[in-house]
């Protein structure tokens, strides 16, 4: 039955492999038209001749090339491009955050980056000392921007401001209007660097409700195209040009999490419980060898011990301290008359000679207590 199975998978794989393939044949070779923000560093920007540039856009530009089609950039500002692939003008859009309104309109990739908004406020604003105190004040977002939507579906205030790009909101803050902006922290800190904008700064911590993944997106329906992407972004994840992509635009202040010394540190500390382990494991081993070894020989001597202690020609017994007879041999049971099985029965007193018992009885305690180094033979018997 199970080869029956495999080969029936082994079948279908090259027939699922054709259908995708002819699927997307449309594309292979050709350009699609992407946009691309103004104003959202690291993610999208412009570089000094006015072209697209920043981590999403040199991520798609790589996803790309990894299935064959080519890409032509339309910049302008978020609400715009956003619109555009709304109306099906452009293709797609590098990155976009995944939300309920949006899945009317858009078809989503793999999420290949996570985002963390934040507060900013104007620095000296001592009045502010938590998030909630921000519920009703006055804020700026870009417009159409998730963070827009984060605004709303949160109701943390009616008072809002829209501008066209992140820049325009931290101009306005800057300039004492309003009381806070929310912007991804990332962006944020990066274009009031680049602005040299120092009045401003993070209040609180990431906002929890607000930590979106984000992903290609490409007009709703276009199955094909989204397929693509997504096979794109898991070619160049896999060949480490993902990374590379991140470290050109966040090494500098977020750098990746490198796991090397943390995986050879654990290599190391299971290396050394194995070693342990396989000492412990062999030691063991010995002991138990020795033990065997010690238990035989004393086996073997008990053996001897008693062989001897039967066929000697004189008169042996083991006594107990109560005077019992333990173990008796054959000249002794000849000697005084008594067979092995009646003599264990007795005790030396039984059969000590009633003049003599006293003085054998304290010869016995002697030696018990230890003030009797050699033994002499009873009395009469």
């Amino acid at each position: 039955m199970r080869l029956i199975i495999g080969l029936m998978l082994s079948l279908m794989v090259p027939v699922a492999c054709f259908a995708a393939s002819d699927m997307n044949d449309s594309y292979i070779g050709k350009t699609i038209i992407v946009g691309s923000e103004l104003d959202y560093p690291p993610y999208a920007t412009v570089d000094a001749n006015g072209n697209a540039d920043g981590f999403s856009v040199d991520l798609i530009k790589a996803v790309a090339n990894q299935v064959g089609i080519k890409v032509k950039f339309k910049v302008g500002p978020w609400n715009e491009v956003k619109a555009e692939l709304e109306h099906g003008e452009i293709d797609a859009l590098p990155l976009v955050a995944y939300s309920a309104e949006r899945d009317k309109y858009f078809d989503f990739s793999t999420p290949h980056i996570i985002s963390h908004a934040v507060a900013f406020v104007r620095k000296g604003q001592k009045r502010f000392r938590a998030i909630e105190d921000l519920r009703g004040k006055a804020v700026i977002v870009m417009r159409s921007d998730s963070t827009h939507e984060y605004v709303l579906f949160s109701h943390i205030t009616d008072n809002i401001t829209l501008t066209d790009t992140v820049g325009d909101a931290f101009k306005l803050l800057a300039s004492g209007k309003h009381d806070f902006v929310i912007a991804p922290k990332l962006s944020g800190l990066l274009l009031l660097d680049a602005l040299g904008l120092d009045n401003i700064e993070v209040f609180g911590e990431p906002l929890e409700t607000y930590g979106k993944g984000y992903s290609f997106a490409v007009h709703e329906g276009n199955a094909q195209l989204l397929d693509l992407l997504n096979r794109g972004l898991a070619l160049v994840k896999a060949s480490g040009e993902y990374n590379l992509i991140y470290d050109k635009w966040f090494g500098h202040i977020a750098p990746r999490e490198d796991y090397t010394e943390m995986i050879r540190q654990l290599l190391i500390a299971a290396g050394t419980a194995l070693l342990i382990i396989i000492i412990i494991a062999l030691w063991n081993r010995i002991l138990r060898r020795q033990v065997l070894i010690q238990t035989a020989a004393l086996k073997e001597s008990e053996l001897r011990f008693s062989a001897t202690f039967a066929e000697a020609a004189i008169g042996l017994a083991h006594v107990g301290t109560d005077g019992r007879w333990i173990r008796v041999n054959q000249a002794l049971c000849d000697m005084i008359g008594y067979c092995e099985e009646a003599l264990l029965e007795l005790t030396f007193q039984d059969i000590t000679h009633p003049d003599d018992l006293d003085t054998d009885v304290h010869f016995v305690e002697q030696m018990l207590a230890g003030k009797i180094n050699s033994y002499e033979p009873l009395a009469k018997v």
